[in-house]
């Protein structure tokens, strides 16, 4: 299975995402039916790239990047169940350009501040 590097995602109204894969278009055919000499851009939608930072990212940096993958048998010996543990950084593109990414939704470490639904008091 290769590792794919980067992947394109198109972010929708709900702050959800969906993948994005670029369609092949063919921009001779275009600028022949419209009469003109010069190369159409090709119009893409906002896309945000999220790539793997694996290995040296930038020319300044000293040490390289990380890609970790653990494996610790028998964390459980009586149920024979390991542990696998990944370790990556990532980062973000948006439309070319580096993002610094927020996502709007709460850190999954975070617990949830929720009403409760009914209270019940004792005597």
């Amino acid at each position: 299975m290769p590792l794919e590097i980067t992947r394109s995602f198109i972010q929708n109204r709900d702050g959800t995402y969906e993948l994005f894969k670029c369609p092949k278009v063919e921009v001779e055919s275009i600028a022949e039916t419209y009469g003109r000499i010069e190369k159409q851009p090709v119009l893409r939608p906002l896309e945000l790239k999220t790539f793997l930072k694996v290995g040296n990212t930038s020319p300044d940096q000293k040490e390289p990047t990380p890609f970790i993958i653990e494996w610790i048998p028998d964390i459980l010996p009586q149920s024979k169940i390991g542990e696998l543990r990944i370790k990556f950084e990532y980062g973000h593109h948006r439309n070319g350009h580096v993002a610094d990414y927020q996502d709007p939704r709460p850190p999954l470490d975070q617990p949830l501040e929720l009403a409760p639904l009914t209270t019940i008091t004792f005597p």
